[in-house]
């Protein structure tokens, strides 16, 4: 990281705008800051700090970062810092931050709170910067991972602040080594140690949970081995061959039963079918005259339709001329009455418009009253609010007095937290280490319970070993007698194969086996002789009993490579035990006992930190809110007291414009109420009167029209009726009814003839059809008797009880023989991966082991690697450091175990040339300890700069420690700074020794104004 612009705003001393350009520099690249102290000169390093991290250089423990405000600043030119970086020669960035504040209203008086805003933009070398991040958190995450540093990181290594400088070489282990972690990227062979740790213990996991499973599988099934349920298996398959046969038969006769019940069922039904459909048939033939009855009905009610419509509108027109001519004569009545309302309503009008001239005078005065209200209102509401605005000035002076008494609290008890706070961190130990040896001892303790565990399964597997050569040497002998008589068996067979050629040879005929045409003595059969199918099963034995003592033989094999595997691990975790510690296992225990209790105590002060951090963030939360609080009851204070002044002038004018009189509110409003209700009746009552006689005479239009068309209406009824009449009677003279009587007694309605014409011809199909059933039916019963159902149903119901039986007993047989053999391919697969398992811990176990720091020097790979780097920074800051101290310190780590419950750290020693001694490098003077440290910064800075891929640290700030260094010492610092400066690594330093100022051309001038300071490169 190289920084390339610096702008300030209203920071520090810094009253408006500031600009560092280090482009100015040109090729000088170690520069100087001069100026008196307290100048600003330590406030470019905050704004570089700020700007990236949010943070002063000093740190979180330091000034925060909205505590940068410049004392001289405007109150509407708001802080802010612009730094532009580069990494690498193309890489050029713009950090910018902001940090919380107060500014001035734009309008009125008093100020607003401004949180706190950053951002991060790359800078191409064409077109718009682009951004990257924005807001605090977000910004300073990306900023972090750019530069590989966090804000307490990259003070260690690239800013060595004022009192600050001896941070990286004083730091612990922990600290250390999470900043080469960052600088070297070394985390993945942390990750190589965690993966080989993860998949051992994996490993070791399966290998369990494979054990177990497979003693589950074996007690489920109730057998001691996989090869005892093999066994199990082959003789559960023998007896389910025994019952399909006898499920099969039992099949059989079921099925004969039902045959028999389904014919005695059909026969039974086809009977019963007959007797019911010729029932049917009788019932419908007994309604026939019914049904005759309803022909002649219907067929008188067709005719009848044709004259109904005439008829129905004959009544329709009659219905009509008596409801016409009722309604005239209600209308004529109507008429009447509506005639005499419209003269009275025309009356009232007339005496009503008299008083419109009064309703005008009477509106005028009382608008004028009216005006005076409003103003009597403003002045009421004015004396009410002067009384409240002078009550809420005294309040306001009162509570920004108690507010500052509470902040002046708020600040004493926050530093007596934060000094609370700092002892805790000094009492704080490392509880890293004492986790890391509280791991080794529960690996040895779980060592020493896993020997005592393979002890039991040793002796178990040594027992199972034993047994299993047993039955290979019974399964041997059970093969000698088989083939022996197989021997014998065969031997009986060729004596009979030559009986039977002897049968048939014929004397002068060859022999088929000698060729002899003579057989003086031919072989006769002495006794029963063996047949080929015999031969054959006994030769099918002994090729089963071979197969058989051959997985004997590789059990009993497997079993003593599982019994030479256990004692194997066992002998590796003795060896590994002896060479990790000399300690038994009640030692080992007492020591974890120990390493808990210390663990609590230094766990409890990590709480106590935790918890006083946590109270020191509320403390400075509510120092922040009660300033807020401070600043807004002042602007209150002082808004309230010009609220008093404006609203007394608003009462004295309004006091002025009303008269004596009507100061009192009862008096105006009695009056205005008392001209409103006179112009209110005048008006209804003009109002009332003209819709009254518009509605009279609208009423009376409307009824003399309905007169009129009701009349009309009723000729043209009296005409259509008479039409209608003539019609229908025409018709019914030529029909064939002697009368109307007759006429309308043979009338039937829509749904009643469809529902006559619908039963006749339902009847009629259904007696078709009952007609061919009772044909089919009796077609089919004849010559057919009613079966005993009762005796076939119990007949099939024995047959169905023993089917069920046999097959119930057979598929409870197949199950548990399924069930066997899924167990049997579960066990057999569990235990080939228990084979596998012990094969793969035996070398991944240890080298996990030895990565994870379970060694000799107990030093994980991490660690080792982080040791060589840190041997490799110091020999390059020993050498800078031998060169300022006349050869006689020089820094190396310390590979001494001075703790056995710790890994071999990475801790700083130095050695004394001199007098040949060594010590801590916190024993060093200021001095000494400046050197060191500025050694150690610059060597971590070669370092990381020579492996490829690691972070470029080229620019080094210094903040004083100089003052602490002989002439010699000063010489010899500034000959290796500028050795820095020549290889192109820009170097600031901070410091009031005179000799420097000789000695450094390029320099960096603060002067200190009246107005705040300014700051220039001199070159």
């Amino acid at each position: 990281m190289r920084p390339l612009k610096l702008r300030l705003v209203a920071f520090g001393p810094y009253a408006e705008e500031q600009i560092f350009d280090f482009l100015e520099l040109g090729e000088n690249n170690l520069f100087l800051m001069t100026g008196n102290t307290g100048a600003g000169k330590t406030s470019m390093f905050d704004a570089m700090c700020v700007a990236l991290f949010g943070e002063s250089s000093a740190g979180q423990a330091g000034r925060l970062a909205r505590d940068m405000r410049s004392d001289f600043a405007r109150g509407d030119l708001l802080t802010e810092v612009v730094f532009d970086f580069s990494l690498g020669k193309n890489n050029h960035y713009r950090a910018f931050y902001a940090p919380e504040q107060m500014r001035r209203k734009k309008k009125g008086d008093g100020f607003v709170k401004v949180n706190a805003s950053a951002s991060l933009h790359s800078l191409p070398e064409s077109g718009a910067p682009e951004l990257l991040a924005e807001g605090v958190r977000g910004t300073k995450e990306k900023i972090e991972g750019l530069i590989g540093l966090d804000s307490s990181q990259f003070r260690q290594v690239v800013m060595l602040a004022q009192g600050q400088f001896r941070g990286l070489l004083e730091a612990d282990s922990q600290s250390r080594e999470r900043i080469f972690e960052s600088l070297f990227g070394t985390r993945q062979f942390a990750q190589i140690e965690k993966r080989l740790k993860d998949q051992a213990a994996e490993v070791q996991g399966l290998h369990r949970d494979a054990q177990r499973t497979l003693t589950v599988i074996l007690e489920g099934v109730g057998c001691d081995s996989l090869q005892n349920l093999r066994d199990e298996i082959a003789r559960r398959e023998a007896e389910i061959i025994e019952l399909l046969e006898q499920e099969k038969q039992a099949e059989k006769h079921l099925i004969s039963s039902q045959e028999a019940l389904v014919a005695g069922e059909k026969g039974n039904q086809q009977l019963q079918e007959a007797e019911e459909n010729l029932t049917a048939l009788n019932e419908l033939q007994s309604q026939k005259g019914s049904f005759d009855n309803k022909r002649q009905q219907l067929h008188d009610a067709e005719k009848a339709a044709t004259l109904t419509p005439l008829y129905s509108e004959q009544e329709k027109r009659r219905n009509e001329s008596e409801l016409v001519s009722k309604r005239l004569e209600k209308s004529k009545v109507e008429l009447e009455r509506v005639t005499i309302e419209c003269g009275q309503a025309e009356g009232l009008l007339k005496a009503a418009e008299k008083n419109r001239s009064s309703i005008e005078r009477l509106k005028r005065d009382r608008q004028t009253l009216e005006g005076k209200m409003s103003k009597l209102s403003e002045y009421t509401l004015g004396k009410k609010e002067l009384t409240h605005a002078e009550e809420q000035s005294q309040k306001a002076r009162k509570e920004e007095e108690e507010s500052r008494v509470d902040l002046e609290k708020k600040r004493m008890i926050l530093n007596n937290t934060r000094q609370d706070l700092l002892k805790l961190r000094e009492a704080n130990q490392d509880l890293r280490a004492i986790e890391d040896a509280g791991k080794r001892i529960r690996s040895l303790i779980d060592m020493h319970q896993s020997i005592a565990t393979l002890n039991k399964e040793i002796n178990a597997h040594s027992l199972l070993v034993t047994n299993a050569l047993q039955v290979v040497e019974n399964q041997k002998d059970t093969l000698t007698k088989n083939k022996e008589g197989l021997g014998e068996i065969l031997a009986s067979w060729v004596d009979g194969q030559a009986a039977r050629i002897a049968k048939g040879l014929k004397s002068g005929d060859p022999c088929p086996v000698c060729g002899s045409p003579d057989h003086p003595a031919p072989q006769y059969e002495s006794g029963e002789s063996v047949t080929d199918e015999q031969l054959a099963q006994q030769e099918k034995k002994v090729a089963f009993n071979e197969d058989l003592l051959e997985k004997r033989r590789e059990e009993s094999k497997k079993l003593q490579d599982n019994h030479n595997k256990l004692k194997t691990r066992h002998e590796t975790i003795e060896q590994t035990i002896r060479s990790e510690t000399e300690f038994s296992l009640d030692e080992l225990i007492a020591q974890r006992e120990v390493l808990k209790k210390r663990y609590q105590e230094v766990l409890q002060i990590k709480t106590d930190i935790e918890r006083f951090e946590k109270e020191v963030k509320e403390q400075e939360q509510n120092e922040s809110e009660q300033q807020d609080v401070v600043e807004k009851l002042q602007a209150v204070m002082h808004r309230v007291a010009g609220d008093v002044i404006k609203v007394k002038a608003t009462v004295d004018s309004l006091e002025r414009d009303i008269e004596e009189k009507y100061r009192d509110q009862d008096v105006l409003t009695a009056d205005i109420g008392a001209m409103t209700l006179k112009i209110s009746t005048f008006e209804t009552q003009l109002d009332l009167a003209t819709r009254k006689y518009r509605q009279e005479h609208e009423d009376l239009t409307k009824k003399s029209e309905q007169v009129t068309g009701a009349t009309s209406e009723l000729e043209r009824c009296h005409r259509a009726f008479e039409a209608a009449r003539h019609d229908y009677l025409s018709k019914l003279n030529s029909s064939l009814f002697e009368n109307e009587e007759r006429f309308l007694s043979a009338v039937l309605d829509e749904d009643q003839l469809l529902e006559f014409r619908a039963s006749i011809e339902a009847y009629n199909a259904e007696l078709l059809t009952s007609e061919e059933r009772y044909r089919r039916s009796s077609s089919l019963a004849k010559g057919k008797i009613f079966a005993h159902l009762d005796h076939l149903q119990h007949v099939l119901g024995e047959a169905k009880v023993q089917f069920d039986s046999r097959q119930e007993i057979r598929i409870t047989h197949q199950a548990t023989r399924d069930g066997c053999e899924k167990e049997r391919a579960r066990g057999e697969l569990e235990q080939a991966k228990i084979d596998r398992l012990d094969s793969q811990y035996k070398t991944l176990g240890k080298i996990a082991d030895v990565a994870n720091g379970n060694n000799n020097k107990r030093t994980s790979f991490h660690r080792f690697i982080l040791q060589t780097l840190l041997d490799e920074v110091l020999e390059v800051a020993s050498h800078r450091l031998k060169t300022m101290t006349n050869q006689k310190f020089y820094l190396s780590r310390d590979d001494g175990l001075r703790d056995a419950r710790k890994q071999s750290g990475l801790d700083l020693i130095l050695t004394d040339t001199f007098t040949g001694t060594q010590r801590s490098v916190k024993s060093l003077s200021g001095g000494e300890g400046f050197l060191a440290a500025l050694s150690l910064a610059l060597g971590l800075s070669d370092v990381v700069q020579s492996h490829a891929g690691g972070i470029k640290l080229d620019t080094i700030f210094i903040d004083e420690g100089f003052g602490s260094l002989s002439p010699d010492a000063l010489d010899q610092v500034i000959d290796v700074l500028n050795g820095l400066s020549g290889e192109g690594r820009l170097v600031g330093i901070i410091s009031h020794v005179p000799e420097l100022k000789q000695q450094i051309g390029a320099q960096l001038q603060v002067v200190e104004g009246v107005g705040g300071s300014s700051a220039f490169f001199k070159v």
